[in-house]
């Protein structure tokens, strides 16, 4: 994970945003999947369309810092709260490591958006 917070642990969740600056808050899988990956979901407690402005998933050889050729933009005009289920493309199912970058705004808080759990299925 990286440009979330827990805030020393008096966060119950991890949250993103700043309002120092605009953030890219991201994450990926360290060890090879080794199996098919059809979705992404997340789900989070607080999150608000308007504050992001990006919204990707990078697949197959990427690096810790999400850059590679192969990645595809996701919709994010209709994200809230709850769950949200990023559906994989055929091309990328099969891929071992997945890195997802959400762009967010500079906002007038830190942690606009909190992530409670995700799952790869």
């Amino acid at each position: 994970f990286a440009s979330y917070n827990n805030n020393n642990n008096q966060w119950s969740y991890i949250k993103a945003g700043s309002q120092k600056n605009a953030t890219v808050a991201s994450f990926t899988n360290n060890d090879a999947l080794g199996t098919k990956t059809s979705s992404i979901t997340m789900t989070f407690d607080t999150m608000s369309s308007g504050n992001i402005t990006d919204f990707k998933v990078y697949y197959g050889d990427v690096t810790q810092d999400g850059t590679g050729e192969n990645y595809f933009t996701v919709d994010y005009s209709e994200i809230g709260t709850g769950d949200f289920t990023i559906a994989i493309p055929e091309t990328a199912q099969n891929s071992d490591y997945f890195f997802v970058a959400i762009s967010i705004k500079q906002t007038t808080k830190n942690g606009v958006i909190q992530v409670s759990k995700i799952v790869l299925a």
